[in-house]
């Protein structure tokens, strides 16, 4: 698999991620009304809540830029800040929910008085500044993807560009080779006998430059299928 090849598919898993931290924090805030009903030491929702945020959490470090470095291949990274795919008021965001998440995450342990009103602005902020900004995350995502599958398209361009180019510097070198051939079997003609072993060397070159400039029409026609 290509550098290329491997980025599009790191950023194709990461366009999913990024949707499922939308499920994520709505989960984040079903568990903390959980964890009201059930405040025991061994509360089934705590226990999920904590795995939901460290999800979250892992999701976001490969999306925030100061993290995402050592977790992504570099063309993903590359590609990720090339068109802004998370902005400073997108990290904002994420910084925040993980940070009240896991600060209401201590508040509903055992012997702690559940807070009402701050879960619900919790809430509130879930469902509306985070959502937004998690959907633009995911579309910025999208577009590092498309971005990185247009620089693939334009290296396969230049590449076609470079062999095209070849092929016509062999074209005209074989054309070259045959008229020289075909001046040194003229040459060797008038020579009568002594030029006779010239003539056949001269004669296989020729053949070679014919051969030479059937290859690359050959290669054309492959490429152009």
């Amino acid at each position: 698999m290509s550098e290329t090849e491997s980025a599009e598919a790191f950023l194709s898993q990461l366009i999913n991620q990024s949707g499922k931290m939308r499920m994520l924090s709505h989960r984040t805030v079903m568990l903390l009304l959980l964890c009201r009903l059930d405040a025991g030491e061994n509360s089934e929702p705590r226990r999920q809540l904590g795995s939901a945020i460290e999800e979250f959490e892992e999701i976001a470090a490969r999306l925030l830029p100061e993290q995402r470095k050592q977790r992504l291949p570099e063309a993903c990274d590359a590609a990720l800040s090339e068109v802004r795919a998370v902005t400073p008021d997108q990290e904002a965001l994420l910084s925040r929910f993980l940070t009240e998440a896991k600060q209401l995450e201590q508040s509903v342990q055992p012997g702690q008085i559940f807070d009402d009103a701050r879960v619900k602005g919790f809430s509130s902020f879930v469902a509306n500044d985070l959502l937004a900004g998690l959907n633009s995350i995911v579309a910025g995502v999208g577009r590092a993807l498309e971005f990185t599958m247009q620089e693939e398209r334009q290296e396969v361009a230049r590449n076609a560009e470079v062999v095209a180019d070849t092929m016509d510097r062999i074209e005209k070198i074989s054309q070259t080779v045959f008229m020289i051939a075909l001046n040194a079997s003229l040459e060797a003609a008038r020579a009568g006998d002594a030029g006779r072993s010239f003539s056949t060397i001269a004669t296989e070159i020729r053949e070679l430059s014919k051969s030479a400039k059937e290859t690359v029409q050959d290669l054309r026609n492959q490429i152009s299928v």
